[in-house]
């Protein structure tokens, strides 16, 4: 029998913590599915021993590439996809943090290449020291511009159906290479990190394709418990590039509901920048956001508004309160 692992090339981006990054790729090659799959392993300029150390590893199916100078999670993750097994019709991302559950690859396999408009499948992303609570099952996005991860924080059991999302996270997924190369490529590059899932989530829709979340497949995701301390680059990189999408992928039929919302977001974002000592940041974020806006492709026609999400205030009430707790 075919492994599913000689159909999909797999891209993981890496910027140093070797130890991490091994535990994740022999978590990979340890699973019997992995046979034959073609791991794409892009250095994104660690400057230490991590690349190395992959490399002495010599692990199965595992390709280095190098590169000479960082450029953040997407840009990575476009190298890998630039430089994957062009005849392998499967193409995944998975951040260097996780470790995966075998099996994980069937699981999601069987579901994308069961429907021809499904381009893309999520696997339940699990918080690594508490693998009963979920971290991500998915993505949503509310009409005020504000990407979140499905899920997040509650019972793996509450999210245990084959469930259509509005798009993946960039952390771990599946799609069909076809339906990439049809949407224009893996990740904006120019976007470097945070809200370029969403950017794909939003091309996917026009292409026509449905993304969906598959409970079988599990990875286990490290979570820092003080992510709520965003740093001043976070900060940047969340204004600018959610302000930038909110204006060329929701559709203006919905401004009239989603600007008043996108304003009472603004504000609760920016007293909570106030608070973390990244005003700075969140504010030229916000104006560096208009010269992508006027030059940027516009994605108001992807459709993608039918899987809006509902109660995106109830939802930031609760991560909030999740991360209160949790501290």
């Amino acid at each position: 029998m075919e492994r599913p692992g000689s159909r999909i090339s797999l891209i993981i981006p890496v910027f140093r913590d070797a130890d991490v990054v091994l535990e994740c790729l022999r978590s990979i090659v340890d699973d019997p599915d992995a046979q034959g799959l073609d791991i794409v392993v892009v250095d994104d300029a660690s400057g230490d021993e991590t690349p190395s150390r992959i490399a002495e590893a010599r692990l199965p199916g595992v390709r280095l590439i190098r590169r000479e100078q960082n450029g953040g999670f997407a840009r990575a993750c476009m190298e890998g996809w630039r430089q994957r097994d062009q005849n392998r019709e499967v193409v995944g991302v998975l951040n260097a943090d996780t470790v995966v559950e075998p099996g994980w690859l069937r699981a999601c396999l069987d579901v994308l290449l069961a429907d021809d408009t499904r381009g893309c499948v999520v696997p339940s992303v699990v918080q690594y020291d508490d693998p009963d609570r979920l971290d991500s099952a998915g993505q949503c996005y509310a009409a005020c511009g504000w990407g979140y991860r499905r899920g997040h924080a509650m019972p793996a059991s509450t999210c245990a159906t084959i469930t259509d999302v509005f798009g993946p996270t960039g952390c771990a997924l599946l799609a069909k290479a076809e339906a990439i190369e049809q949407c224009g490529g893996l990740f904006r590059e120019d976007l470097e990190c945070y809200y370029e899932d969403t950017e794909l989530g939003f091309r996917l829709h026009r292409g026509g394709y449905r993304c969906t979340h598959v409970p079988a497949a599990r990875v286990r995701h490290r979570i820092s418990l003080t992510y709520d301390r965003i740093p001043r680059r976070r900060a940047y990189f969340v204004s600018r590039n959610s302000t930038a999408l909110f204006w060329t992928a929701v559709p203006i039929r919905r401004w009239w509901s989603a600007i008043p919302q996108r304003c009472l977001l603004g504000g609760m974002l920016m007293i909570k920048s106030i608070r973390q000592r990244c005003l700075g940041p969140f504010l030229r974020g916000r104006l560096e956001a208009w010269p992508m806006i006027l030059r940027g492709p516009s994605l108001r026609r992807s459709g993608a508004d039918r899987t809006f999400s509902r109660g995106w205030l109830k939802e930031v009430r609760r991560v909030a309160t999740v991360r209160r707790t949790s501290r």
